[in-house]
């Protein structure tokens, strides 16, 4: 996946998926492109994970980290992702955009409780 670099309320928008992202999460790359990558967060997303890759963000470093995310259908996946910004070919400068490779377990999510499932519904 891959973001502009506005970090805005809304935060970085998505301005390319590839089809591995569309497989992962559920989305098609039509309805994907310009929404903010935080539509995948719920309530197993770890909170002190995104506000560290905020910060990243906020000074364009590059970001290593893992936590729940949620796809289309409501269902919850563990996702381990990179995030680096992408500058222009002269270099230095704020970034144009930031690109992020995911990985993820197909391990079902698990509550502080141990308790395994889906996860809650979720609007598309």
């Amino acid at each position: 996946m891959v973001t502009d670099a506005d970090l805005g309320a809304e935060g970085p928008l998505a301005v390319y998926c590839n089809p591995a992202f569309c497989a992962m999460t559920g989305y098609c790359r039509d309805e994907w492109i310009g929404r903010s990558p935080k539509i995948l967060q719920g309530p197993l997303s770890d909170h002190g994970v995104i506000g560290r890759l905020r910060e990243a963000l906020e000074s364009a470093a590059d970001f290593h980290g893992a936590t729940f995310n949620y796809r289309k259908d409501g269902s919850c996946y563990l996702v381990e992702w990179n995030v680096s910004p992408v500058r222009s070919s002269e270099g230095g400068g704020y970034p144009l955009r930031f690109r992020a490779a995911r990985y993820y377990g197909k391990s079902p999510c698990r509550t502080a409780a141990g308790a395994v499932g889906p996860g809650p519904e979720r609007d598309p």
